[in-house]
């Protein structure tokens, strides 16, 4: 791992639980905001809107110099919940394992002790062989599954795949 990669993703993970320490429940939101304040706060924040409808904003932005989609869900017009797709691509399926435990270890410092914290395996396969952890996840054996309850907001991490494809991801929700 590069010394940029490295600063960028604290830099990523500091933006993603720095707002828990304002008057924001995730980025520049707070709960209940409408479709159109959370929009203009998403372009505020230079984010490309990819769908807006009544029920759901969809932007693209990047944090920490990475890419990243956001969608925020909307219920009685008002914002509750918002899911964080992380858009990295990695050659090396381990290395989603490193920034799974990475931003794992922030948001520890940040929220404490999780209320949940699990690493469920569904096959066995590799499951003695650390070195093919990235690979397992990529193949739906293995995910990681983390629960804070913060105030008013739930913050979940998780770490998951299904037909060698890896989605790493975090829900802040009301």
């Amino acid at each position: 791992m590069t010394v940029r990669y490295a600063i960028a993703f604290v830099f990523l993970m500091t933006a993603a639980v720095s707002a828990q320490e304002s008057e924001y429940d995730f980025r520049q939101v707070r709960w209940g905001m409408s479709a159109e304040q959370v929009t203009r706060s998403e372009r505020e924040q230079g984010s490309t809107i990819r769908k807006e409808s009544a029920e759901e904003i969809i932007c693209r932005t990047e944090m920490g110099g990475f890419p990243v989609s956001i969608t925020y869900y909307f219920r009685d017009g008002a914002v509750y919940n918002a899911l964080l797709v992380f858009l990295q691509k990695h050659s090396n399926k381990n290395l989603f394992v490193d920034d799974f435990r990475k931003l794992h270890n922030v948001l520890m410092e940040k929220y404490g002790q999780p209320v949940s914290d699990e690493k469920e395996w569904s096959n066995d396969l590799f499951r003695d062989d650390p070195d093919r952890e990235g690979l397992a996840i990529a193949a739906g054996h293995l995910k990681y599954v983390t629960f804070w309850r913060t105030g008013s907001t739930s913050v979940l991490l998780l770490l998951t795949g299904d037909n060698y494809r890896i989605t790493f991801a975090m829900s802040y929700r009301a």
